[in-house]
């Protein structure tokens, strides 16, 4: 998200992940003139917009419990960057597509267990 600050507006840009990945394409074939494809891009920051999205979803059911949103971010994040027994964090399991629908679901018990 790109947030462009007016003196009397202020406007938000929101780009879907393939936008992004335009955008980032473009970046790179302008600074270095090689076409990487977007789908290299896809692969490499697809794992941090599912953490968003993860978030996203933590601070809303979070809100509806009448938590700030803030506080709610805090406590998705140390969730996310928490070791397991198994000595892996959820956070860096979702740069595996094979591992995402697990932290998810993993999420979702989580907020039923702190009555989100």
């Amino acid at each position: 998200m790109v947030v462009v600050n007016k003196p009397r507006s202020k406007r938000v840009a929101i780009l879907s992940q393939f936008g992004v990945n335009i955008l980032l394409q473009r970046w790179v074939h302008y600074n270095s003139r090689v076409v990487v494809p977007t789908t290299t891009f896809f692969d490499q920051t697809s794992g941090v917009y599912e953490e968003s999205d993860l978030i996203e979803e933590w601070c809303e059911e979070r809100a509806l419990a009448g938590i700030m949103i803030d506080i709610a971010a805090k406590e998705c994040v140390d969730w996310l960057r928490e070791t397991k027994p198994d000595s892996t964090r959820r956070q860096d399991s979702l740069n595996s597509p094979q591992s995402r629908s697990a932290v998810r679901k993993e999420l979702r018990i989580r907020l039923k267990e702190i009555g989100a």
